[in-house]
C-alpha cells in the first residue's frame, strides 16, 4: 500500500515532464500486484529481481515449473518473452542471468521488450550508492531532526547541490592526475587502480582544502559538465 502511494505521488511529479521512466527494484518488492500496478496504471517500464522459487509458466518449456528450474547460462542472458508467473498467470518478460564468479542468479522480470533489462536492472547499484552517500557515508541526510516537510524539502535540494558540486571535484581530482595526492589509487598487477568512488575522491578533497592545506588543495568553482 506504502509502495504504490509513494509511486503515484511521483507519477504525479514525473507526468507532465513526459519522462521515460523505469522502476528498478530488489526481491522484496517481487510482487504480481505491484507489476501490474506500475504496468497498466502507471503506464512505466519495470526491472524487479524476483526469488527462485517463483512459479512460472513458459511456452514450450513443461518441465520449468518455478524460476530456479531455469539453467543460467554463464556470462550471457537468457530473455523469455510473455512468461506467466504465479498462478495468477500474470503475463510479463523474465531475464536471467548469473555473472561468472557468482552464486546467485538474477531472475528479473519486466516489462521491456529489448534485452536491456539487466543493463537497467544494474544501475540499482550506481542509486544505492548515492543513497549511501547522502546518509551514512557522507551528509548524514537521516540525522535531521526536523519534522518539518518544507525545511526536509529544502535539505534535500541543498544535499543535491553539494552532491554534484562534490562528484565533480572527484572526477577533476582523476582528470588532474590528483589522486595520488589522496591515496584514491592502487597500484593491482602493476595497473593503477582507482578504490576511492568518485564521491570520496570529492570529499576527501574538499576536507583538506577547507580544513587543512588551503594553499596546496584548492577548490574548482567552475566547470565544465561532460560525459567521459
Amino acid at each position: 500500500m506504502h509502495v504504490k502511494e509513494g509511486l503515484t505521488f511521483l507519477h504525479k511529479i514525473l507526468t507532465p515532464y513526459k519522462f521515460d521512466v523505469t522502476i528498478l527494484a530488489d526481491r522484496g518488492f517481487k510482487s504480481v500486484d505491484l507489476f501490474k500496478f506500475i504496468d497498466e496504471t502507471l503506464n512505466w517500464k519495470y526491472c524487479i529481481r524476483c526469488t527462485k522459487d517463483l512459479g512460472i509458466s513458459i511456452d514450450g518449456k513443461s518441465k520449468i515449473k518455478k524460476l530456479d528450474d531455469i539453467i543460467p547460462t554463464k556470462c550471457s542472458t537468457k530473455y523469455f518473452y510473455n512468461v506467466k508467473l504465479t498462478t495468477q498467470e500474470y503475463i510479463c518478460n523474465m531475464a536471467v542471468c548469473k555473472a561468472q564468479e557468482a552464486k546467485d542468479v538474477w531472475f528479473i522480470a519486466n516489462n521491456i521488450y529489448e534485452p536491456y533489462a539487466i543493463r537497467e536492472y544494474k544501475k540499482r547499484f550506481d542509486i544505492e550508492e548515492m543513497f549511501k552517500d547522502f546518509k551514512s557515508n557522507g551528509f548524514n541526510l537521516e540525522d535531521t531532526w526536523t519534522n518539518d516537510i518544507h525545511y526536509a524539502k529544502m535539505l534535500y535540494f541543498c544535499v543535491c547541490i553539494a552532491y554534484s558540486y562534490i562528484i565533480s571535484l572527484g572526477v577533476s581530482c582523476s582528470k588532474d592526475k590528483k589522486n595520488n595526492l589522496l591515496g584514491a589509487v592502487k597500484s593491482i598487477n602493476r595497473k593503477k587502480v582507482r578504490i576511492y568512488s568518485l564521491f570520496t575522491t570529492g570529499i576527501k578533497w574538499f576536507k583538506r582544502a577547507y580544513y587543512s592545506r588551503r594553499d596546496k588543495y584548492h577548490l574548482k568553482t567552475c566547470f565544465t559538465i561532460y560525459q567521459g
